[in-house]
């Protein structure tokens, strides 16, 4: 059993707004893992400000779903934009490269990569405007479903705008 921890931190975008304290929130979790936890070094992998494409999240969701074995965990903190279209009822994440909705990923196409992972456990933290309509894609499981089945959980910050550092302390 190994235990992995996917960070991805966006401060400096290059169309979009900057934020003040997305990437000291995954290092301060990354910090709390190691010490508290006893994670390793070594479990964690990190995309920051112009690494956080949409390519290098998705490539790295992928290459979990190649690498991890069904008795594997998974923790994956977003921390960043997100964007929703309320006419269309849809939720994104928005990387470090997008100027639009056709560059964000959609949570429908996050919701699909995180499915072919094949871990024991996934804990997802989307710490953006809008995480909350993650909760809004697919079908919900009966009660007794969740003590037999491989857990998911999800922990998001807002259901419309999430509140940024007021200032990079």
């Amino acid at each position: 059993m190994t235990n992995k921890v996917f960070l991805i931190g966006i401060n400096e975008y290059a169309h979009q707004e900057n934020l003040a304290s997305c990437i000291k929130d995954i290092d301060d979790f990354k910090i709390a893992l190691i010490d508290k936890f006893q994670f390793l070094p070594e479990d964690f992998y990190e995309l920051k400000n112009e690494k956080a494409t949409s390519k290098n999240i998705q490539d790295a969701l992928r290459g979990y779903a190649k690498q991890l074995k069904n008795e594997d965990n998974l923790v994956i903190y977003f921390s960043g934009h997100g964007e929703y279209e309320e006419e269309y009822d849809r939720g994104f994440w928005v990387p470090y490269e997008a100027e639009n909705y056709t560059q964000f990923i959609a949570n429908t196409t996050l919701l699909e990569l995180l499915s072919a992972i094949k871990c024991k456990h996934m804990f997802l933290i989307s710490d953006s405007c809008f995480s909350n309509s993650i909760f809004r894609i697919g079908k919900t499981k009966k009660v007794t479903e969740y003590f037999e089945k491989s857990s998911r959980w999800a922990l998001s910050s807002a259901f419309h705008e999430a509140k940024d550092a007021d200032s990079e302390s």
